[in-house]
């Protein structure tokens, strides 16, 4: 049945989303910022202007760890979170060198500062397809040996003992990936919300993944993509109490802005960008209230182009989306099945399914 609104007074709770930390140990304030490389502000500082700013730089940069630790040390100062759900990818996009060393000097480095800043806060872990070297390679557990993710599952079974439960751990060492626990399969190219799949291993549960700040379900922003402005989200949702049904009621996010930061002898200032029924003017945060949003957008531009704002925190590329960029954003917003057109066919602008599919990818709007 839709669900229906939480009695009034009733006691609400705030979850802290984290997600594509993308830690750069090589990232070095000062190096060429607009390089010709996948991934910048690496290699020896130059003297003059467009160099990687100290906090983080916008495009094709990664984070330094002293960024994360800044957001991490803010967090107490916030109002308070019941939980904290981590939803995975720490280590930078580099993915041409990475060894396995790398990537577990990463997973227990930020596991580390998360477990120093955040206390006994309760943290609920997942794996993201960047944990993994090469990226995106999860064997099924039959396959045993060198060839295996024992080495990776064993690592952070360990790192996040204090966190998970015994029989989460056992799963986890297993390879039998459960609820929230693995993001590196994606249904729509990266770009899915919270959706029913069966791991690997076998295991069935709902899978969180990357997507965009609309979807109802989902825990972006990244911390870093490479994308512009560093992120993390909080929501809300229908308290601790007899008969809660635990429903999202409302989500906010918070950015760094990088420009402000990197201003010499600035500190990095985390604010809030906006709150999501306050920015678009919505009666609840139900499904049926993001459908009516996307409805919505097709008619009132201005709306639409206040969400491609937000979508990307602030900072839109030069490029502004327009006709066809609209037609594709929102078809992905509105179909959880990348091969399946049929949610899309009532969205205007009209574009043909393998044109939308081609801007997904194109635009990186999936």
């Amino acid at each position: 049945r839709p669900p229906v609104p939480p009695p009034p007074g009733a006691p609400t709770a705030r979850l802290l989303f984290l997600t594509d930390l993308h830690w750069d140990r090589h990232y070095v304030p000062g190096s060429e910022a607009a390089c010709p490389d996948p991934l910048c502000c690496r290699g020896a500082a130059h003297p003059g202007p467009g160099g990687a700013g100290f906090w983080g730089e916008y495009g094709k940069c990664d984070l330094p760890l002293h960024t994360i630790e800044a957001l991490l040390a803010q967090l107490p100062g916030a109002a308070p979170f019941a939980a904290v759900y981590w939803t995975g990818d720490i280590p930078a996009h580099d993915v041409w060198q990475q060894s396995r060393q790398d990537q577990l000097l990463a997973l227990r480095t930020v596991t580390g500062l998360l477990r120093r800043h955040l206390g006994a806060l309760p943290v609920y872990p997942a794996v993201g397809n960047h944990e993994a070297t090469p990226v995106n390679a999860f064997p099924p557990p039959y396959v045993r040996g060198n060839q295996s993710s024992a080495w990776l599952y064993d690592a952070m079974a360990q790192a996040w003992q204090d966190w998970l439960p015994p029989p989460a751990l056992r799963t986890l060492r297993w390879g039998q990936l459960p609820v929230g626990a693995r993001r590196g399969v994606c249904g729509l190219g990266g770009q899915g919300g919270l959706q029913a799949s069966r791991g690997s291993g076998g295991a069935q549960g709902w899978e969180g993944t990357e997507c965009p700040p609309l979807r109802p379900r989902c825990c972006r922003p990244p911390l870093t993509l490479p994308t512009p402005s560093a992120g993390y989200r909080v929501y809300e949702v229908d308290g601790a109490y007899p008969g809660s049904s635990h429903a999202v009621l409302d989500h906010e996010t918070f950015i760094l802005n990088l420009t402000e930061a990197n201003v010499p002898g600035a500190e990095p200032r985390w604010q809030r960008l906006y709150r999501a029924r306050e920015a678009y003017g919505l009666p609840s945060a139900f499904p049926a209230d993001w459908d009516q949003l996307i409805r919505r957008f097709q008619d009132d531009e201005r709306l639409f182009q206040r969400f491609w704002f937000l979508f990307h925190k602030g900072h839109p590329p030069r490029e502004p989306c327009l006709a066809a960029c609209k037609a594709a954003l929102l078809c992905a917003l509105r179909t959880g099945r990348s091969a399946d057109p049929s949610l899309c066919q009532p969205l205007r602008p009209a574009l043909p399914f393998p044109r939308i599919q081609a801007l997904w990818q194109q635009r990186r709007l999936c």
